[in-house]
């Protein structure tokens, strides 16, 4: 057995060694890309929470800080969301209003904030339907209404959604009310 040349016998065992060493090495760079793809969408998960609960505590001051004097019949000058949540629930039209920020709707919007969809309904409780004979002032003071504002926020794919339930309150005076304080959250 002096003649048989064993040279060849290590470049294939040094090849074999290199390829289990590659191997093992993709898979700890796939482990990784695995991990990081979970951690971005961790993180995007989180802004959505992050901004939808923003947005909720935004719209909760704007609605609770200040009582309507009269009822507000028509979408006023104004263009606060207070003003207009109170003209919309004294239509009495139960139709959802839908408002969505994003870069498609405004230019000024960063890509990467990606897009808040509000929105509200109304939903009149424990009475009748007005019969259009009556006065509608006195049938709107007697009237429960809720105001559902539903929050969706998305970013990368995904998305959060917060529900809050605002209840019309009487104030003191004749035809003064607001909207009470966050009673539910879905």
């Amino acid at each position: 057995m002096k003649g048989i040349n064993r040279k060849g016998s290590t470049l294939i065992f040094v090849m074999c060694v290199m390829m289990v060493v590659t191997a093992l090495s993709l898979s700890l760079l796939l482990g990784a890309s695995f991990l990081l793809a979970a951690r971005r969408r961790v993180f995007h998960k989180e802004q959505c929470r992050i901004m939808a609960e923003s947005v909720s505590a935004q719209i909760y001051r704007e609605l609770t800080s200040q009582l309507y004097n009269q009822i507000p019949w028509e979408h006023q000058q104004e263009e606060s969301l207070w003003s207009y949540a109170g003209a919309y629930a004294c239509e009495g039209d139960t139709a959802k209003r839908t408002f969505r920020l994003d870069g498609q709707e405004n230019k000024n919007w960063p890509q990467e904030a990606g897009s808040i969809t509000i929105c509200l309904s109304c939903e009149e409780k424990g009475q009748e339907p007005w019969d259009r004979n009556g006065n509608w002032a006195d049938y709107f003071w007697e009237t429960d209404i809720d105001l559902s504002v539903e929050i969706s926020c998305t970013s990368y794919g995904s998305t959060y959604k917060i529900t809050d339930i605002y209840h019309k309150v009487n104030g003191r005076e004749v035809y003064s009310w607001k909207w009470s304080g966050l009673s539910e959250r879905k």
